[in-house]
Formats: C-alpha cells, sequence, structure tokens
C-alpha cells in the first residue's frame, strides 16, 4: 500500500514563485519530486518517470496544462492528475484531470487531494 512518502510526484508550473513554494512544501513529504516549467517539460518527465501522481497550472507557455492533460490521458488513464486554476469554473471534469485546486493554494487543502490521490491508487 502506497503512502504519500513513497509517492513519484510530478508538478508543472510556469511561476518561479508557484514553483519554489510548492517544491519547498512537498519535495520532504514524497518520495521523489520533479518539476516542469511547461506542459510540453511536463509530458517529456512524465514519459520518463511514470509519476504517481500529476500536478499541473492550466495556463503555461509552449503547452499549456490542457494540452499536456489530452495527451497524457491518452496512454495513461489512471495516474491522479489535479489542475491548479484562479478559476472554479475550470472544473475538471472538462480537463481530464481528478481534482482542481484553485488559487491562492491553501496547504491544508493541497494535503487533503494528495491523501486523496493516494487513495485512489491503493484502489486500483
Amino acid at each position: 500500500m502506497k503512502e504519500l512518502k513513497d509517492i513519484r510526484l510530478l508538478f508543472v508550473e510556469d511561476e518561479l514563485l508557484m514553483q519554489k513554494s510548492i517544491e519547498k512544501i512537498l519535495a520532504k513529504h514524497v518520495g521523489e519530486f520533479k518539476l516542469a516549467v511547461n506542459g510540453e517539460e511536463g509530458l517529456k518527465i512524465h514519459g520518463e518517470m511514470k509519476p504517481d501522481i500529476v500536478i499541473t497550472d492550466l495556463d503555461m507557455p509552449v503547452m499549456n496544462g490542457l494540452q499536456m492533460i489530452s495527451l497524457i490521458r491518452k496512454t495513461d488513464e489512471k495516474t491522479p492528475i489535479i489542475i491548479i486554476t484562479a478559476f472554479e469554473d475550470q472544473a475538471e471534469v472538462a480537463t481530464g484531470a481528478d481534482f482542481s485546486l484553485i488559487k491562492p493554494i491553501l496547504k491544508k487543502r493541497l494535503f487533503e487531494l494528495l491523501e486523496k490521490c493516494v487513495e485512489k491508487l491503493n484502489s486500483k
């Protein structure tokens, strides 16, 4: 049974401040933490790393989060994906993601969603 400390996590975000704050929060709580700065890089790392959980922003240069999720879902329907969005109306259902996290990110809510992802992984 997986626990959060065993998880391989891919975080896809183009904003430096958000990258640093999430990495600071999560890197010590997960088994492996990888960062990508756009959807294209995220897709490449996803193929190499095979993460247990993906957290991604939607609005990024080169390839946005929606495009990346769509491409991931063609070969990987099971990996839980959390989208980060500033807008509540960008529902995860429409994106192919499992959960959404509204900015500003609350640490408590982030960990609640990560635990839901771990539960989903353990129920496979």
